[in-house]
């Protein structure tokens, strides 16, 4: 038995709280099983009761915000590290460019290693570079992978000379203060 196991099965606990992005539905079963009453926090699960954020109406909320602002070429922003948050929010963002019958660009799709304003204005850089050398790239920027990643891009394209949001327009995920 996992150390979980052992206090659930001693009665030591009345209720549990599991905060979680990655755990399965078999993972979780445990709960239902054991009869605890439990709530799963930040992942929706149909076994347990859940309180979650709504990654994928968040994010096409945003991207459809941008495409109502003219923007046909967005780009995106996702973290290396893959996990249930992240491929909710690329979903609202393919979501929104399928209604209104823009194709998903692979190209338009850059990855952090983490949510830092050190990787936003390398991602920054590296879209200036692809501004200045192809006209397909991106006139605004999803970041889902978070506002750290955001305000790093924002920070390096003004330092660089580029207006926001009049050059490139960028919107974050996270509503961290900046």
């Amino acid at each position: 038995y996992t150390l979980f196991q052992k206090v659930i099965y001693e009665g030591r606990v009345d209720g549990v709280i599991v905060i979680t992005a990655s755990s399965s539905d078999a993972e979780l079963e445990i709960f239902k099983k054991e009869k605890m009453p439990c709530i799963l926090v930040a992942k929706y699960s149909p076994i347990l009761d859940s309180v979650y954020v709504n990654n994928r109406g968040g994010s096409y909320t945003a991207v459809k915000y941008l495409i109502d602002k003219g923007h046909r070429n967005i780009g995106i922003v996702t973290v290396a590290r893959k996990n249930l948050n992240i491929e909710e929010r690329m979903g609202g963002y393919t979501d929104a460019l399928k209604e209104k019958s823009i194709s998903f660009r692979p190209e338009l799709v850059y990855e952090a290693t983490a949510d830092s304003m050190t990787d936003g204005a390398h991602i920054a850089n590296k879209i200036i570079s692809n501004r200045e050398n192809n006209e397909g790239a991106p006139t605004a920027i999803f970041s889902p992978a978070g506002d750290m990643t955001a305000i790093g891009m924002i920070k390096e394209f003004k330092k660089r000379g580029l207006r926001i949001p009049d050059d490139i327009a960028v919107v974050g995920y996270d509503d961290v203060p900046a």
